[in-house]
This record gives C-alpha cells, sequence and structure tokens, in this order.
C-alpha cells in the first residue's frame, strides 16, 4: 500500500503546501518541495502552488476528511472546466514535470498517481462535470499523513480548514455532498509554542481573541 505525507505551513494568513513525500513501496520515495527548482535540497523534485496542486492537496484532504465518517462510496470531488476537479483531470492527462517529481512514474513511464485515482468523463469528452475519487486499492485513507507546521493532523475539523484555505469549491453538488463549510464559519487555527514541554498545538482564533486584555478606546484616556 502507498503512503503519503502533505508537508503544509501557516504563513502570512494562508495555508499552503510546502513539502510532499510519496512513498509507492518500501524500497522507493518521491520528494519534493515547493519552489520552480529543488533549492537547497538534492535529489528532490519541486512544484509551485498552482491550481491543479491545490486540486492535488483537496482530494487527499477531502478522501481524510470523508473518512472519519465513513463516507467514502461515491466521488469526493466533482467540477466543469476551471474546477479543481478539472485542473486536476487535465495534469493527469498532460503530465507536467511537477507531477512526475512528486509522484513518480510506473513500469510505463506514466505518472503514479494516474492510477491512484478514479476519473469519471476524464478530458470532459461529453456533458456534464469531471469526477473524481481516490482508488483506494492502491492507496486508503489510512496511509494519507497531513502535517501543518510541523505537528501531525489529525482530527477532521482541522483538516476540513485546511480544504477551506486552499478556496475549493464543489461546483456540481449533485453527484457528490458539499464536504466544505464557507470560510467565514471555519475556525481559523493559529499555532502557539508551549515552552515548557517544547510542543506545539492548535489554538482556535476565537480563544486567541477572547484572552487578550481589553484595551480602553483612545476616546476614554483623554479624559
Amino acid at each position: 500500500m502507498a503512503k503519503l505525507v502533505l508537508d503544509f505551513a501557516y504563513h502570512a494568513g494562508q495555508i499552503q503546501l510546502e513539502k510532499t513525500k510519496f512513498i509507492p513501496s518500501p524500497d522507493v520515495e518521491y520528494v519534493a518541495v515547493r519552489g520552480k527548482t529543488s533549492g537547497a535540497y538534492r535529489s528532490t523534485g519541486s512544484f509551485q502552488w498552482t491550481p491543479a496542486v491545490k486540486a492535488v492537496c483537496s482530494l487527499f484532504l477531502q478522501t481524510l476528511a470523508l473518512s472519519f465518517e465513513q463516507q467514502l462510496s461515491g466521488p469526493v470531488m466533482s467540477g466543469r472546466r476551471g474546477s479543481f476537479a478539472s485542473s486536476l483531470d487535465y495534469a493527469i492527462d498532460k503530465e507536467p514535470q511537477w507531477l512526475c517529481d512528486m509522484f513518480g512514474l510506473d513500469h510505463c513511464g506514466k505518472t503514479n498517481l494516474r492510477r491512484m485515482i478514479f476519473r469519471t468523463n476524464p478530458g470532459s469528452k461529453r456533458p456534464g462535470p469531471v469526477l473524481l475519487s481516490l482508488n483506494e486499492s492502491v492507496i486508503s485513507a489510512n496511509e494519507i499523513t497531513v502535517q501543518l507546521d510541523g505537528a501531525p493532523v489529525t482530527d477532521q475539523e482541522t483538516i476540513e480548514n485546511i480544504i477551506s484555505f486552499l478556496g475549493e469549491r464543489q461546483t456540481d453538488s449533485t453527484d457528490s455532498r458539499e464536504r466544505i463549510r464557507p470560510v467565514h464559519s471555519m475556525i481559523h487555527a493559529r499555532m502557539e509554542e508551549s515552552w515548557s514541554g517544547r510542543e506545539q498545538r492548535l489554538i482556535p482564533f476565537p480563544q486567541l481573541v477572547a484572552n487578550q486584555p481589553k484595551v480602553e478606546p483612545l476616546l476614554a484616556l483623554s479624559r
């Protein structure tokens, strides 16, 4: 069974992918880092933060979020032209370099991601949306690891938080249930370092605001 690690970072109000590690077999590993080139990293691939890369992240994250509810019987992502589903479908067909860097190639010279995803209406050859789901015989939700600023993410709410930051919108909800809460209703997580244990924990943003000392208005100070 293949394994995948998605390493995200929170910076300046955004959550973005920084690094991936794909392990199709125990003796093979593909690592890709964000950037036009791999830079200081050696023997790794690279990717840029494009809609297609966001779509890859969203598909795996949505699959992981759905696994908490054991609802993986239908399509995970759907959409027409311009959607994440369409962008990812196009990338699978064209196999750009970043996709090969991130997932490697099989013995036929095709990217491994092609066999990891089930597609309905690939290439939008007929009217209607493109539908995507994960091939769990190749990689299951249990083999997807998510990290945020180096800390493991193991709860559904934080995973859905990350999905909302990606900006994914389901354009067709007839064939798959809406899985993403609006951004304004999500709890924006912030990282706080615990100096005593040197551990990181997620603090809900409203709680951080509530804990701040009250500041008197300037008008009151001038009296």
